[in-house]
């Protein structure tokens, strides 16, 4: 008589098929939780952006999104313009410390395709924000 673990009356192309299925399926699970451990260190990132003399800094989310904006007395009394330039160079700056920490987050956690597409798909979503700044800069030039 067989036990349960006893795969005797299996033939063995079918045996073969399965331990397949099973290597298959442990290499899935292990992407995924690849793929997971690079979410949870990219979900943590930050950017942090200070302007040359301190006036404004600025910090953004993962998303890439305004979390954080400081403005000292000092950066106050320069004036609207001169202020939101530095404050539009200052979420610029953050936007690409952001889009370095994602990498690193990533880097630390180990590289494989799907963690490198995971980060080239949230930071090119980086590249509308970042665009924005810059035809906002080039318009206040004119």
């Amino acid at each position: 008589m067989s036990g349960p673990g006893d795969s005797s009356g299996v033939p063995q192309p079918t045996r073969e098929r399965l331990a397949l299925r099973e290597a298959q399926y442990a290499a899935a699970r292990a992407r995924g939780e690849e793929i997971l451990a690079a979410q949870r260190a990219m979900d943590a990132a930050r950017g942090t952006a200070s302007s040359y003399l301190g006036e404004v800094t600025a910090t953004v989310s993962a998303r890439g999104l305004l979390t954080d904006l400081q403005i000292t007395p000092r950066g106050a009394a320069l004036g609207p313009q001169v202020l939101g330039r530095l404050v539009s160079t200052t979420i610029r700056e953050a936007l690409l410390d952001l889009e370095g920490n994602l990498i690193a987050a990533v880097d630390e956690t180990g590289h494989s395709e799907a963690s490198a597409a995971l980060v080239a798909e949230v930071t090119g979503g980086l590249r509308g924000p970042l665009a924005a700044l810059d035809d906002t800069e080039a318009a206040r030039q004119q």
